[in-house]
Parts: structure tokens; C-alpha cells; sequence
């Protein structure tokens, strides 16, 4: 297990949580902690070598962008699980790529520009994938999304309350057009954050942008306020933290009770870090509330589980542990990578 001291425990509390705006971010942040900003990138620099924080960047609303995204889960012989996994996630709107245990074997988030083109992708990397059948699962209500950790020394950890989200429907109906400009602090923001007491300035040269430091930053702040960008914060690799069992749960909810007075266990619950209702397909899939839960081991996994299904009332659930880990990184969004692999697929 993984080891901590205290001021990098102190760290990655402090990291998990929004940035501080303008283009020193790492220098407020420092003087947060009280400590020295070239002791603090110091600090962060050992964690990300040490494989712990996965990435820094901004973490966006799909739908304020303009794009719809979807939960797929294919079902896959096993001969050919691994070729599978390669052709998925050879697609820029994959993010999320997993093998679980399940008849539907893998499981990833796909994202597109149009629900039709979310269809045709699905289809195409169907065919390529050799699935013998595929399920569209799109949101259609977002109750939870995002939790963080807290960071022991010992190497344990503990996790608190995500992050409220507005429904995708909700969204994408008050997606105002995006500018050339915000289009363009996107692609800055999106791209993981230097390690540097200027990072926006470094992502800037890096990125090669027109756009300046001080207007990336301000850009960004306001892309904050309109709820596009969610926050600007780093992920960590949650078995480095002790977190070493994890599962994507699904749940069949007594219909004739309203589901918001259902899922409030599952809003409360500080293991449950995602948490969604999406559309069921009868007789194909009709567990239509998701939630993924998070534990130090099996035992506690099942124990959170078990306790959840007492709280709700719901015995009709699915638990989807998570064998492996193909895929997982941010999608880029407003990149020509999309239209490079229509281009492939013939589309």
C-alpha cells in the first residue's frame, strides 16, 4: 500500500478540489497550504512520476459543448475481447473503456457531435469489435458525478460527496453556441496541466494557441460560471490511494415509488461516485439506474452494496466489477481526430 506523508496527503486533498483562477494557480494554491510554491510543485511533480495523480485539466459538460455522449456495452466472445478493446479505443470519443464481468463484457463511454453520428460510430465499432449485441444507453437523468478523496498517510483513504450535476436533457437545452475563442481555451484546458509556475503560459507554447495566458485564464473563468467547464482540478488513480475494488452497480427502482426519494441513499453515499438514471431497453437490459461504487476491498464493496439494497428497498441489482482497465483519459473535444476516423470508417 502506498504511503503518504502529511503534506502530501495535504496535496492531493487540495488538488482534487477547483483551481484557483488567474494564471498563477499553483502560487494561490501554495499560499493556501502555506507552503513555498517551488516546494509544492516539487510535491506534485513526485506524485504524478509516482503514477498517483492520473492527469490536471479541465473537466467539461459534453452537452454544453454541443456534444452527446452514451454509455455502450458490447457483448464479446472471448477470443476476441482484445482486438475489441484496440478498435474501441482507437476512437477519439472514447474516454472509458472497461472489461467487466457480464454477459455485455465491455463497457465504455463513447461521445460524438449528433446522436446520428453516435449511432453510426456505435454500429461501425460494433461490426469491428465482432459483438454479437451491443446496447445504447444514453443519460437521461444525471443525479451524482465525481468524488473525492481523501488522502491518508498510512496509504487508506476515505471518500466524500461528489459533485451535483444538471441533466444532459437540461444541457444540451441551454447550449448556447460556443466561440472561436472559448472553442480555443477549451483545447488549452483540456490538455493536461503543466507542472510549471506559469501553466497556462507553458499549455499556451505547448499547445502552439493564439490565445495568451491571461485570456486562457479568464476564458476559463468564465466558461466556470456558465457551467461549462465543471471544474479545473487533477484525478487521481484511485488504487494508489486505497482504493482498490471498485464496481459499476445497476439497480431495477420500484416504479411505483418516485425515483428521487429512491436514489437519495445513492446521493449520499460517500462511496458512490457516479450516479445516473439511463434509458433501460426492455427485455435487453432493465436496470436503468447506475452507480459506481468505490471500496478499500471486496468485502467492503459488497458490504456498501448490501447496505444500499437495504436503505432502497431495491433487491433487483446488478454488480459489474471491474476486471479491466483498456481506456481512461478525457475525450478532445473540438478535435479534427473525429472527422480523421469518419474519414477511416468510411462514414
Amino acid at each position: 500500500m502506498t504511503r503518504f506523508t502529511e503534506k502530501e496527503a495535504k496535496v492531493l486533498d487540495r488538488l482534487q478540489r477547483d483551481f484557483p483562477g488567474g494564471t498563477r494557480p499553483f502560487n494561490a494554491m501554495a499560499l493556501d497550504l502555506a507552503m513555498d510554491e517551488h516546494d509544492l510543485l516539487d510535491v506534485i511533480r513526485d506524485l504524478k512520476e509516482r503514477r498517483v495523480i492520473r492527469n490536471i485539466s479541465g473537466i467539461f459538460n459534453p452537452e454544453s459543448l454541443g456534444y452527446v455522449s452514451s454509455l455502450i456495452a458490447f457483448s464479446v466472445g472471448s477470443s476476441s475481447v482484445e482486438s475489441a478493446a484496440s478498435f474501441i479505443n482507437a476512437h477519439p470519443g472514447v474516454s472509458h473503456n472497461y472489461l467487466r464481468d457480464h454477459h455485455f463484457n465491455i463497457w465504455f463511454t463513447l461521445s460524438a457531435a449528433d446522436r446520428e453520428r453516435l449511432d453510426a460510430y456505435a454500429s461501425i465499432l460494433a461490426h469491428r469489435a465482432e459483438a454479437s449485441e451491443f446496447l445504447v444507453l444514453p443519460v437521461e437523468k444525471m443525479y451524482k458525478i465525481g468524488v473525492h478523496f481523501t488522502v491518508n498517510t498510512d496509504g487508506s483513504g476515505s471518500s466524500n460527496n461528489g459533485h451535483e450535476a444538471p441533466s444532459p436533457a437540461n444541457a444540451a437545452a441551454e447550449h448556447e453556441r460556443v466561440s472561436d475563442d472559448e472553442i480555443e481555451a477549451v483545447r488549452i484546458l483540456q490538455a493536461d496541466c503543466p507542472i510549471d509556475p506559469n501553466p497556462f503560459a507553458r499549455l499556451v507554447e505547448r499547445e502552439g494557441s493564439y490565445l495568451d495566458a491571461d485570456n486562457v485564464a479568464r476564458i476559463g473563468s468564465e466558461l466556470r460560471k456558465k457551467g461549462v467547464l465543471r471544474r479545473y482540478s487533477a484525478v487521481l488513480r484511485h488504487r494508489e490511494i486505497g482504493f482498490k475494488a471498485n464496481a459499476m452497480t445497476a439497480w431495477r427502482p420500484d416504479i411505483s415509488r418516485p425515483l428521487d426519494e429512491t436514489v437519495g441513499a445513492f446521493r449520499e453515499s460517500r462511496s458512490v461516485s457516479h450516479l445516473y438514471l439511463r434509458r433501460a431497453r426492455r427485455g435487453s437490459w432493465d436496470h436503468p439506474l447506475f452507480a459506481m461504487v468505490h471500496a478499500r476491498s471486496q468485502e467492503e464493496l459488497s458490504e456498501i452494496v448490501v447496505t444500499l439494497s437495504r436503505i432502497t428497498g431495491i433487491d433487483d441489482y446488478m454488480v459489474l466489477p471491474t476486471l479491466r482497465e483498456f481506456k481512461k483519459e478525457r475525450v478532445i473535444y473540438f478535435s479534427r481526430s473525429f472527422e480523421e476516423w469518419e474519414v477511416d470508417a468510411g462514414i
